[in-house]
């Protein structure tokens, strides 16, 4: 008897962007055996999956954190959170590498195999989602096009991942010296009032949850900066990775997270100190690249 198979993952954004790739998969593989799919997130986290229409969002009160998979007479319950199993994989951090393990044990439980580590990069399909806010992406880019851009993902970690430093005068600093940039955030913070200091939502023009919009903004800039906060998650997407022109600097406390996954083409740069003239210093010598 073919089962519905219900993904759930109670926890942050950062979370459920990581496994994208890996419910893809699952999808391609077990549809004939398993026709219907669905997933349980909180209520405020449903837009993001909205790119994957073969996923439908529906409560579900029958979770256990600990467990990769238990069943009842209708339905396969498959956790997605990488904690699991008493934090067995986060040894390797939130890495790419541990999500590629615990799913290597979840695949194993369905009959099925793991392709190459590298299929698994996140991907969002963005013609799948409102053309109306990749349009103003797009003019804004095309506006600016003389530009070097600049992604600040400048929110603050939920998890301990980072020490969450003031990007404040970071901000003040960068874009007063390089006038040539735009720098381009994605909290709403008290930030200094530049001309080429610019919020996420002012050029997405979207209420709610837009990360998946920041996504695909990401893939229009040049450097993309922050701690694994949730919009430089969404960041984390197979077409930056395979762009030898991004460069991606990541501020955190695990070395796994914050090169996240190897990559031949888009350079990575990790660091762990917080003394503010250091984080600006690293900056500042990728710019000077530009």
């Amino acid at each position: 008897m073919s089962k519905n198979i219900v993904f759930y993952n109670d926890f942050h954004f950062g979370d459920l962007h990581y496994v994208r790739g890996f419910i893809k998969d699952m999808y391609e593989q077990l549809k004939d055996r398993h026709p219907n799919f669905y997933y349980y997130v909180n209520n405020d986290k449903i837009e993001i999956y909205k790119d994957l229409p073969f996923l439908v969002n529906i409560p579900s009160k029958n979770r256990n954190i600990q467990s990769k998979t238990h069943e009842d007479d209708e339905n396969v319950y498959v956790n997605t959170w990488v904690g699991q199993d008493y934090m067995k994989y986060v040894k390797y951090g939130c890495s790419l590498y541990s999500y590629y393990l615990m799913f290597g044990d979840i695949y194993k439980y369905f009959g099925i195999e793991l392709k190459n580590i590298d299929h698994y990069i996140p991907k969002v399909y963005y013609e799948n989602l409102n053309k109306t806010y990749l349009k103003n992406i797009d003019t804004f880019i095309e506006e600016n096009k003389d530009k070097k851009l600049v992604l600040i993902c400048n929110g603050n970690v939920l998890s301990r991942q980072s020490q969450n430093f003031d990007f404040n005068p970071i901000l003040t600093h960068l874009s007063s010296k390089y006038k040539n940039c735009l720098f381009i955030y994605t909290a709403n913070l008290i930030v200094p009032r530049e001309s080429n200091l610019i919020i996420t939502n002012s050029i997405i023009k979207k209420e709610g949850v837009d990360l998946n919009e920041i996504s695909y903004l990401s893939l229009k800039c040049d450097i993309i900066i922050g701690r694994e906060s949730g919009p430089f998650c969404y960041t984390r997407v197979k077409e930056n990775y395979l762009n030898d022109k991004k460069t991606y600097i990541c501020f955190c406390n695990n070395k796994n997270e914050g090169l996240w996954h190897k990559s031949d083409y888009a350079k990575q740069i990790w660091s762990k100190n917080y003394v503010l003239g250091d984080i600006i210093n690293v900056i500042e010598k990728e710019i000077s690249l530009l």
